[in-house]
């Protein structure tokens, strides 16, 4: 399985934002791992159940703000993308990955 590359635009934005990665390649899990290690940001994925005839499991997207003072954690995600089923894990993780970005 082959790491995502990040939208053109996502990469720029990052850039901008202090973001460098070699050969102008920007990776999903890469940029992830920045916010991460750099911002205390973390973009998680996860699955929900969709209650319905197909009983899908669709991903949800949280972005959580580390405190690592009191050991908390806080989701920043704003209101209108709570609870928002994406088709792809990839496609959640973009969107969580161009949000974050308007946080630091």
């Amino acid at each position: 399985m082959r790491d995502q590359l990040v939208l053109f635009s996502t990469h720029e934005k990052a850039k901008e934002k202090g973001f460098e990665k070699m050969f102008n390649l920007t990776t999903q899990t890469a940029l992830q791992k920045w916010f991460r290690d750099k911002h205390n940001l973390i973009i998680q994925v996860e699955y929900e159940e969709i209650l319905s005839i197909s009983c899908d499991i669709l991903p949800q997207l949280k972005i959580l703000r580390l405190n690592n003072e009191v050991g908390k954690s806080t989701n920043i995600l704003p209101y209108e993308f709570r609870g928002v089923d994406y088709d792809t894990y990839e496609l959640a993780l973009e969107k969580g990955l161009e949000i974050a970005l308007k946080y630091i």
